[in-house]
Formats: C-alpha cells, structure tokens, sequence
C-alpha cells in the first residue's frame, strides 16, 4: 500500500476559486518552483506574470498535476452547461450550485458527476449537517485534508452511512434526487453492462469477467491511465528507505497517494476516476441475504490484476469505520425522470 503522505506546494485557496490577483507559487512537472500571479488559461497554454513583471507562457503540461487540475478550473473561456439535466450532454453537462457536473450515461437513467465527490463540497455538508467548524482539528479528514486543496481533492475514508447521508443531504438541498449509483448502473458507466445478467448480486459478479480492465485486456496498464501503485511509489520509497509493498512493474502513473479529480483523462464517456485513485460506494446490497454494502472501483495503493479488473466489487459492513484504513469515496449520480 502507498504510504498516505502527501505535501503540496499549491497554496491560497478560498471558497469558489482564488483570486486571480493573488501570487501563487506554482510548481512544474520536474519539481521547480515559480512565483507569479496566474493571468489566463487558454486551451493548453497558460500564460503567468512573473514576480519581476515579465510574462510567461507555459503549455499546461509543464506544471505538476496538482496544478494542473488548478488550472483547469481557471480557464478563461468554458463551455456551457445545461441548466436542465435531461439536456445534458457529455460536451455540456448539467452543473449544480455547487459546481458538480454531471453528464448521462447512454443506457441508464441518471447522470454520473464527472467527478469523485470535491472535498469542498463535503465539507460544507459536514459543517451544515453535522455542525463542524471547517478547517479545525474536528473537521472530517482533517489530518489529510489540511495538506491539500479541497476545491481540487475529492473526499475520501467515508463509510456507506455517511456516503448516503451526503447524497440525501445533496437532493434536500438542490431539489434533485441525487444518490449512489446502482451496481448496474457502474457496470454500464465502466463499459461493462453488456457483458453481465442485469438480474445477478454484485456477488455473483464479483470478478467474474476475466482479463478484462477499464483500459483493455493488455498488462501492465498504458502509462498514465490512472493512479494506481506504480513505480512512481517504488521510486519515492527507496528514496525514504521506506518499505514499500506491490506495485505494478513497468508502470508509471507519476502520483504517489490520492490525486487531484481530474488529474487523469475521463473515460469515453467523460467520467474521471472510474478506476483508480479511490474506491467508490455504489448504492444497494452485495449479496442476496442483504448483509454487506459494497464498493467499485479500484484504488492508489492497488497493484494485482484481480484488483484492477473492471468487474471488480469489494463488499464491506455498511457501518465499518473506514477512516484509518479504506480509500473510500463517492460518486454521485442524479436520478432523471421516469419516460
């Protein structure tokens, strides 16, 4: 497993986006650092204004991953949303008050949000719900949390209540029916469905499907297609003289723990994180005596085949405590209107 310690040199930021006025410090994808203030995000170029006034332009690329996440919620110019989400589309999603967007998925009957579940966001549930004073010492994940951009990392170590509370807080607020996504509805996500009986547990499909992964049937996976553990994890342990555990040979996805929500392609159909970096609750039961909850995905500290098939399922109890030891997230999806 990748040990759970990350610091990032990003820095300043405030509920909405920061000001574009603000110096910020900005690191490559090499590790070095530059101050300016950010001027505009254009396509794939960024252009900054250096501490001495200078400007410099930069391709997207240049910068670390977590900066580039940054900076792509800063472009100058972004498409529009659908204000109703039975109009929305993957070039256009239907984007909520709080920034979530969500596209549909052809054979189902709900939009995916493009994303694992901000920080952010979870936190502004948290602090309305159950009255936490954000960011403190009691603040859920604070530990980890503190160390990064909640605006840029989705939440993570949630059990199933706390997921499903999340959910039902979302549909309360923005007058949708916002929840987890069914096991069906995952497998067609992940591109899957056609090959599993709609009427099977998750249980009985539980990595039945063999040799078969979100990116194809070839091993090891195609250099950065996800954040699995990898030689960039082996690399920074034997730097540390830590002890590092199974990683995938030949792979490099240049993440060490969690990474930012769109660090990472989409899938085809505009999903980020469908596999790899956090696992992610799915709504309903794992097996047909109703007595586990279950999670799909796969997750940063995974490196065996079996863990990384796309058929895939990890059955937990539905109140495990998983803030020490699971890299749990949510994906949220919207429920549209029956036909």
């Amino acid at each position: 497993m990748k040990l759970l310690a990350l610091t990032f040199v990003t820095t300043l930021f405030i509920l909405g986006g920061p000001s574009r006025a603000e110096v910020r410090t900005f690191t490559s994808s090499a590790g070095t650092t530059l101050k300016g203030e950010l001027v505009s995000v254009v396509g794939d170029t960024v252009t900054i204004k250096k501490e001495d006034g200078t400007p410099l332009t930069l391709k997207l690329a240049a910068f670390s991953r977590v900066d580039q996440a940054w900076l792509q919620t800063q472009t100058t110019a972004a498409p529009a949303g659908a204000s109703d989400p039975a109009k929305a589309t993957k070039d256009a999603p239907f984007v909520n008050s709080l920034g979530m967007k969500f596209v549909p998925v052809p054979g189902t009957n709900v939009l995916f949000c493009t994303t694992l579940a901000p920080a952010q966001v979870y936190h502004q549930f948290n602090f309305e719900v159950n009255k936490v004073q954000l960011p403190g010492p009691n603040a859920e994940n604070f530990d980890f949390e503190k160390k990064r951009a909640p605006s840029l990392f989705p939440i993570s170590e949630i059990n199933y209540d706390k997921a499903k509370a999340f959910c039902d807080w979302l549909s309360q607020k923005e007058g949708h029916a916002y929840r987890m996504p069914t096991d069906r509805e995952w497998s067609i996500a992940i591109g899957i469905g056609s090959q599993e009986s709609p009427s099977s547990t998750p249980e009985e499909l539980d990595r039945k499907i063999k040799n078969l992964f979100p990116w194809g049937s070839s091993w090891p996976p195609p250099a950065g297609f996800a954040n699995y553990c990898d030689e960039t994890y082996l690399d920074f342990c034997k730097r540390n003289k830590y002890t590092a555990g199974d990683t995938i040979k030949g792979y490099t996805d240049g993440e060490i723990a969690c990474s930012p929500m769109t660090a990472y392609p989409p899938n085809k159909i505009g999903l980020h994180d469908m596999s790899g970096n956090l696992l992610q609750w799915c709504e309903g039961w794992y097996d047909k005596g109703q007595t586990r909850r279950f999670l799909r995905g796969s997750m940063w500290g995974q490196s065996s085949k079996a863990d990384l098939l796309a058929s895939a399922r990890y059955p937990l109890d539905p109140g495990m405590n998983t803030k020490k030891d699971l890299a749990s997230a949510i994906r949220v999806v919207l429920e549209l209107p029956k036909p």
